[in-house]
């Protein structure tokens, strides 16, 4: 188990603003977190991390904390502080039972193993990969995502959630964009019952100009 007390971002006296924490695989922590206490039940005193998301695209500071009881349902009780967001009660999945879909969730402290990164390293990072995009061909996210100025806040935000690279925000662009047209023109095809594509071209083009007023719309928001 990790000294949670001696690393810098995780002390008592680190603010959370200087500091950038991975984000979590929520399923993932939900599935070890359960193993874990099958073999190892909780117990009264056990350490475990107490996790928070903001807004889903970063995580907030882990709270280490010890188990205050164990109720007769065996729910895990601990006194966090994002009693705002959820309760203070946990399945033995780490789900809360007040919000088990919402961002505040619990992993056992032997199962956390995630350093924290100062925030002005990692961001001296994430824009060193970003300059990338003068070297690399990425016109047609452009026009997809409606400007240059929209991808790379697309991709500086992938980069943020996912802790990855610049190659692989892009790729993961890439796939977004795929799926998407692939779902657009079955869209179409279902729509259409004419072979002909000279006849299907109008209903092709006012598919595609629905679908840019939505993504405008989004933008201007």
């Amino acid at each position: 188990m990790l000294l949670f007390h001696k690393i810098p971002g995780l002390r008592d006296e680190d603010k959370q603003e200087n500091w950038y924490y991975k984000y979590r695989n929520f399923e993932e922590d939900r599935k070890n977190t359960k193993e874990y206490y099958t073999q190892n039940p909780p117990k009264e005193g056990d350490l475990v991390v107490v996790l928070s998301t903001q807004f889903t695209h970063r995580m907030d500071k882990p709270e280490i904390l010890p188990i205050e009881a164990i109720t007769k349902q065996k729910r895990i009780v601990v006194n966090h502080s994002f009693i705002y967001y959820a309760g203070r009660s946990f399945w033995r999945t780490g789900q809360n039972c007040y919000a088990p879909k919402g961002q505040v969730h619990l992993v056992p402290a032997e199962l956390y193993r995630d350093i924290p990164i100062p925030k002005s390293l990692y961001d001296k990072k994430v824009n060193e990969e970003l300059a990338k995009s003068n070297e690399i061909d990425i016109k047609d996210f452009s026009d997809f995502y409606g400007g240059m100025e929209n991808v790379i806040k697309h991709l500086k935000w992938i980069m943020q959630t996912s802790f990855c690279s610049y190659e692989k925000a892009k790729e993961e662009m890439q796939k977004d964009m795929d799926e998407h047209i692939h779902y657009l023109m079955f869209n179409i095809h279902k729509r259409s019952n004419k072979r002909n594509f000279k006849k299907n071209y109008k209903h092709i083009s006012k598919f595609l100009e629905k679908e840019e007023e939505q993504r405008k719309r989004i933008r201007d928001i």
